[in-house]
């Protein structure tokens, strides 16, 4: 028997316990309401595929934030804020709550729009190697008009730093270059 097919039999075994003793559950996953722990997120997600939402935060010249990150996986580089769904949340709901999060902002009443549900699968036994994403996109007029606009590309940029952008910028992360180019204009 092959390792993924044995940590799948494991798994499933756990979760059979797990749902016949409630108090195991809540050791063991805490509230999946609020996230996975880290162990058994990094378990699945090289094993399943995750759903997530990304959101185009525009303001009103168009500029769209993207957040700074350093990835382990993906490496260091701009990117699209999203939030990989949480127990009983939905595309839109994540999505708010990504613009929370991730920009600081409440868009709780601003215009939302469905831009598109795409599919992303990367090599073989990477973590997080699949998801199944859908595009929101918020117009957020000036909420975001303290963030700097097109910055320096060649400074250094802190995780989770914010920025505006008229047009992709030179070190967007590879995986959202290639599904972003489009909305920039």
């Amino acid at each position: 028997m092959s390792l993924r097919r044995s940590l799948a039999s494991f798994l499933l075994k756990m979760l059979k316990v797990c749902r016949s003793r409630p108090w195991l559950h809540r050791l063991l996953l805490a509230n999946p309401s609020d996230g996975l722990p880290n162990w058994f997120f990094s378990l699945c997600s090289g094993s399943v595929p995750l759903c997530n939402s990304d959101v185009l935060a525009r303001t009103d010249t168009g500029a769209i934030a993207l957040v700074w990150r350093n990835d382990e996986i993906y490496g260091a580089g701009w990117h699209v804020p999203g939030r990989i769904l949480r127990y009983q949340e939905t595309f839109l709901d994540a999505a708010i709550k990504t613009c929370e999060i991730e920009l600081g902002c409440s868009v709780g009443g601003s215009k939302s729009t469905f831009r598109e549900s795409y599919e992303c699968i990367s090599d073989p036994g990477v973590l997080r190697g699949h998801f199944v994403t859908q595009v929101f996109e918020f117009l957020v007029g000036d909420l975001l008009a303290s963030y700097p606009l097109d910055p320096e590309p060649n400074r250094v940029f802190q995780a989770g730093e914010i920025a505006l952008f008229s047009a992709m910028p030179i070190n967007m992360l590879n995986v959202h270059r290639r599904r972003y180019a489009t909305y920039f204009r």
